[in-house]
């Protein structure tokens, strides 16, 4: 991931206190569960804290953030370009 190591170490750190789904859904907005984001995404990549996808019903890529315990995930980016 190169340059990219340093983003993921910063990003571990607001979600290290592993907030609960009401308090994501606050913050970011929709949360997605394990089951809900299969339906929707399929999963291709796991750079934690991120998690590249693509969505099913277009093929379009992106990424979210995920946390475990509980495992949710939450502030899906498209790829852009």
């Amino acid at each position: 991931m190169g340059d990219s190591d340093g983003i993921r170490r910063n990003l571990l750190v607001p979600i290290e206190h592993k907030p609960d789904r009401e308090s994501l859904r606050a913050r970011y907005g929709r949360c997605w569960n394990q089951s809900e984001l299969e339906r929707e995404y399929e999963v291709i990549g796991h750079y934690p804290p991120l998690v590249l996808v693509r969505r099913i019903c277009d093929g379009v890529k992106g990424t979210f953030i995920t946390q475990n315990d509980p495992r949710l995930y939450h502030s899906w980016q498209e790829e852009q370009g």
